[in-house]
C-alpha cells in the first residue's frame, strides 16, 4: 500500500485579547485526493465571523496570507528562511524514570533504524507493563501523587512550578536558561526521595525552585501514565 507516516490534523484557535484578533487554523489531512501538510485558516476580530485575512499553504514549507478586502497575497511563513530553535533537554540518564524520552527510548531507536518490527515489540512491551502496573495499583488501592501538576480549588490542573511574574522578553531572566532548569530536578528529587515536603498553605508555586503544594486529589495513574495504542 505504501510507507507509514504521521499526519497532523485538526483545528486550532489562537486568541489575543490584547489585539482583539483570533485566528482559526485547520490542519488538513491528505485523504484520498488531497496533499500532505496543508493548512487553511482565517483571521478575524473576536466576536465577529467576518474574515479579515485568510491563510493557505503548507505548514512544512510556505504559508501565504491574503487580505480579504484588497485580495493581496504575501508570504506569511517560510520554513526555509525562518529561524528554528533546538530543544534543550537533559541527557536521558539524568531524566526521571517516567519521562517520555527515557520511557520511549527503545521505540525511538528502532524507528530511527527503520526497524518497524523492533519498534512495535518495544511499544507493546511498554504498554503491557503500563497496564500491569496500573492494574496492580488498582488492586492494592494505591494512589501515587502527581509530581508536576496538582488540582487547584477551582478544579484546574496546575503546573507546580509555574512562574506568575509578567514575561519580559530580553530580560536577564529570560536569557538565563540555566535559571529556568536548574531548580526543577532538585525539587522533584526531594519529592521522589521522600525529603522535605511542600508547605500545605501555599496555593501556588511562585517559581521553579519553590516547593509545590500537596496533591490532595490522588490520581489514578500518575507514576506510570497510560500509553495509548
Amino acid at each position: 500500500i505504501g510507507s507509514l507516516l504521521m499526519e497532523t490534523g485538526g483545528n486550532v484557535s489562537i486568541k489575543c485579547e490584547k489585539s482583539g484578533y483570533v485566528t482559526d487554523i485547520e490542519f488538513k489531512v491528505k485523504g484520498w485526493w488531497g496533499e500532505y501538510d496543508k493548512i487553511g485558516g482565517t483571521v478575524r476580530r473576536i466576536g465577529s465571523d467576518e474574515a479579515l485575512y485568510t491563510l493557505d499553504g503548507y505548514w512544512s514549507s510556505v504559508i501565504n496570507i491574503t487580505n480579504c478586502k484588497t485580495n493581496e497575497t504575501s508570504v506569511f511563513f517560510d520554513s526555509k528562511t525562518s529561524p528554528s530553535m533546538s530543544k534543550i533537554v537533559p541527557p536521558e540518564d539524568q531524566e526521571l524514570e517516567y519521562e517520555s524520552r527515557r520511557m520511549w527510548t527503545n521505540v525511538t531507536k528502532a524507528l530511527a533504524a527503520n526497524d518497524l518490527d523492533a519498534a512495535t515489540a518495544a511499544k507493546t512491551e511498554l504498554e503491557e507493563e503500563q497496564r500491569k502496573t496500573t492494574k496492580e495499583r488498582h488492586v492494592l488501592d494505591q494512589h501515587p501523587q502527581h509530581r508536576l501538576f496538582y488540582l487547584d480549588p477551582n478544579g484546574r490542573w496546575t503546573y507546580r512550578y509555574s512562574k506568575f511574574n509578567t514575561y519580559e522578553p530580553g530580560t536577564p531572566e529570560d536569557n538565563d536558561l540555566d535559571s529556568v532548569f536548574s531548580g526543577l530536578p532538585r525539587d522533584i528529587g526531594r519529592m521522589v526521595q521522600g525529603g522535605p515536603q511542600p508547605n500545605p498553605a501555599e496555593p501556588f508555586a511562585p517559581s521553579p525552585v519553590s516547593s509545590p503544594p500537596p496533591d490532595n486529589n490522588p490520581p489514578s495513574d500518575a507514576q506510570a501514565p497510560t500509553v495509548s495504542s
